[in-house]
């Protein structure tokens, strides 16, 4: 750790770069319950894709709006203080651009191995 005042532009940038990801999160849970329910690969497929669509979308629009407006963002929420960290910003809102599409595939790979995962479980247990 270099200081504390470090540490608090760190937390800032985490925090402020990570804060869009619910609307997504909400949506792929939405999004999840028909892809569950659903028996017909393709149409399986085509909500997958739209999905991820959706969420791409979604974080290049977050991502101009944190280019256009996150100087002021962190102005107007912490001060000239915690400036530093809008540069820190892209980094954080990519690694959770990543984790987000990972939990789409962590998901499927959940739907599409239940049955394997379920035998599994009955049998080693």
């Amino acid at each position: 750790m270099i200081s504390y005042s470090n540490l608090g532009i760190y937390s800032v940038a985490l925090t402020i770069g990570g804060a869009w990801s619910f609307i997504v999160l909400a949506l792929i849970t939405s999004f999840f319950s028909k892809i569950y329910n659903e028996k017909n690969q393709p149409a399986v497929d085509e909500l997958l894709s739209k999905i991820n669509r959706i969420v791409i979308l979604l974080s290049l629009v977050v991502l101009g709006g944190f280019y256009l407006f996150g100087d002021d963002f962190i102005h107007l929420l912490y001060g000239n203080k915690y400036m530093e960290s809008a540069e820190e910003l892209y980094p954080y809102h990519y690694w959770h651009d990543v984790l987000v599409t990972g939990t789409i595939c962590y998901r499927y790979m959940i739907k599409a191995g239940y049955n394997y995962l379920a035998k599994k479980m009955f049998f080693v247990y």
